[in-house]
């Protein structure tokens, strides 16, 4: 039991923190194991259970858990061990890669291999007693080997014309060539001669230079 505790809980003479889940200061011995027992059940932690096993009482193991905060202490070992069962399967799935790359190398050594012979009895003029599946297969392999290696073409983008056109207020903006084309609106060419004649009567360019209030 001794052994195990110090296992989990990390109190060997390599760890300097204090976990929540280590004995407490005035912790006696005994609650310590009890609180141990209950955290060992994991999923199906039961005060009762500790109870039973320890030959205790109900009350005096309830009283320990509410003393000595055994449910947060259990989540906080809990969260630690799902930490570390996460960090295992991360090294784990690096030793994996390493394996599958070093596999993948040497499989590739061997290919290289049965290429080399093959380009040899290719250059001989010899049978190389391929079957026409393995003749499509060794295409398709070859092609695909050399177009990763290529890169994917990416075809080129034709510049985009961008127009940006400033209207003022709600007026639409009319390009020359459809503003000659749309039907003419009633007033409308009224108004241009109006503007363009006052731009031309000096008596109206001096009425509008007066100021406000001496019209």
């Amino acid at each position: 039991m001794k052994a195990r505790l110090a296992l989990r809980t990390g109190t060997d003479n390599q760890q300097a923190t204090l976990n929540e889940w280590d004995c407490l200061p005035k912790e006696t011995a005994v609650a310590y194991e009890a609180f141990m027992v209950y955290c060992d059940q994991e999923a199906n932690r039961s005060l009762s259970y500790v109870a039973g096993l320890l030959n205790r009482t109900l009350a005096t193991v309830e009283r320990w858990s509410l003393r000595w905060n055994w449910v947060q202490r259990c989540h906080a070992f809990d969260l630690a061990q799902e930490e570390r069962n996460h960090e295992d399967d991360r090294r784990a799935r690096r030793s994996m890669r390493r394996r599958q790359a070093e596999a993948g190398r040497l499989l590739q050594d061997v290919a290289n291999l049965g290429i080399s012979e093959l380009q040899q009895k290719v250059d001989q003029n010899l049978p190389i007693k391929l079957t026409p599946p393995e003749i499509v297969g060794f295409i398709r392999i070859g092609a695909a080997l050399e177009r990763r290696a290529r890169g994917e073409e990416v075809p080129d983008r034709p510049f985009t014309k961008i127009e940006v056109i400033f209207a003022h207020g709600d007026q639409p903006y009319l390009s020359p060539a459809s503003k000659s084309s749309r039907p003419a609106i009633a007033g409308e060419n009224e108004t241009d001669k109006f503007h363009q004649s006052r731009s031309g009567d000096p008596q109206l360019n001096d009425i509008e230079r007066i100021p406000n209030g001496r019209r």
